[in-house]
């Protein structure tokens, strides 16, 4: 998710996203969803994890490849 994602993401709405996960996980199609890592580290507030145009620094890269790598390993 983008910056603006993610602050959107944290309001009473949650993530717009989180029905499609929902609904496709019902459907056996798995899906790793790296909003609770970003959030949890604050990165929807601090600038050293996007680089200009919203991209991730390599921070915010490094961020989502341990997210992703514990999802596969917890497999």
């Amino acid at each position: 998710p983008s910056r603006p994602d993610l602050r959107a993401a944290r309001g009473a709405g949650g993530a717009y996203w989180s029905d499609l996960l929902a609904d496709l996980e019902r459907r056996g199609i798995e899906c790793i969803d790296t909003t609770p890592a970003l959030l949890g580290a604050g990165a929807a507030d601090e600038a050293r994890f996007w680089m200009p145009q919203e991209h991730y620094s390599p921070e915010g890269n490094r961020l989502v490849a341990d997210a992703l790598e514990r999802a596969l390993r917890a497999e």
